[in-house]
């Protein structure tokens, strides 16, 4: 699956399969937050080509902000997925996705840092960190 924000970087695209000896693949992304005001930073979602969701996914954060407070909640987002990719047909669709909220503290300024894991049931894993400008 490709992370367009889940899945898009900003998000990333999760695709194809990965073995199940490969590492899990991380990346890094910059963002921006504003002091005391709470931002979706990200939202993951996994579908199979005919989009329909994946069997589960399990979206966790391993490394919490030091500055602020992030969390993970479901809501609905509409698919993106690049032209290369063969789930496209899903663009513009509604699914559910889970989303990663921030909130830096009501002082804070300067970096702040998430790490996010997710999981699927094919036995894939993606790691994502966050490296946020809080202003």
């Amino acid at each position: 699956m490709k992370i367009t924000h889940l899945l898009l970087p900003a998000t990333a695209a999760l695709a194809s399969s990965v073995a199940a000896h490969a590492q899990p693949l991380e990346k890094t992304y910059p963002k921006t937050a504003v002091a005391g005001r709470t931002s979706q930073l990200d939202f993951y979602y996994a579908v199979k080509l005919d989009c329909s969701p994946l069997d589960w996914s399990d979206v966790r954060i391993v490394q919490q902000p030091e500055n602020g407070k992030a969390e993970i909640s479901k809501g609905a987002v509409l698919m993106y997925y690049s032209d290369e990719n063969p789930r496209k047909s899903c663009n513009g669709k509604s699914t559910v996705a889970m989303r990663l909220m921030y909130t830096p503290n009501e002082n804070a300024r300067g970096d702040d840092r998430i790490v996010v894991e997710v999981i699927y049931s094919s036995g894939e894993s993606r790691k994502f960190t966050y490296q946020i400008t809080v202003k």
